[in-house]
């Protein structure tokens, strides 16, 4: 069926590692250093979420944004994003549409959503040491079906009232 975005991304770590993946204005990260902070980002999820659980992504894009993402579908969960420039009421009305697990968010401040799990970014980016020997643990990789759902995006429709709709690994 064809590989999925986390091989291509690796396949091109191991061919240019450090070749520029992933841009912004203030920065850019090359293939290894994507895969490393997307594997950190995974193994901290893996200890917080069960594959399949929905994840939403509140922020901006930038280079840990992209690494938060493919990090979600690494732990075998679903992305949903949020935009943080949105206003407060309609990103309460995501968020309760897409019924996330836990809400990551980049920038300083927390967002104003109450009654969720709040992670930032920069936490999830933190390298988990193994208690016993001090390494790293081994990057947990589930490997969800095609089939198995990638993200979840909302659309307004002509309610105005978020609906949630679901693409699969496959379609990416």
């Amino acid at each position: 069926m064809g590989c999925s975005i986390l091989d291509a991304i690796s396949h091109n770590r191991d061919s240019q590692c450090n070749a520029p993946a992933v841009s912004s204005f203030e920065q850019t990260w090359s293939y290894s250093k994507l895969i490393d902070e997307t594997e950190r980002i995974a193994r901290n999820l893996v200890r917080l979420t069960s594959p399949g659980d929905t994840i939403a992504l509140v922020g901006q894009r930038d280079p840990s944004f992209v690494a938060s993402i493919l990090g979600i579908w690494q732990a075998g969960c679903v992305y949903a994003p949020v935009d943080r420039t949105l206003p407060l009421a309609r990103q309460e009305k995501i968020i309760k549409s897409v019924d996330p697990s836990i809400v990551l968010y980049t920038g300083d401040s927390e967002p104003a959503l109450a009654g969720h799990t709040l992670i930032p970014i920069a936490y999830a980016r933190q390298s988990i040491l193994d208690k016993e020997d001090h390494r790293i643990n081994s990057s947990p990789i589930i490997n969800e079906p095609f089939h198995s759902p990638a993200y979840m995006m909302c659309t307004s429709g002509s309610t105005g009232a978020p609906n949630a709709v679901l693409v699969s690994r496959g379609a990416l």
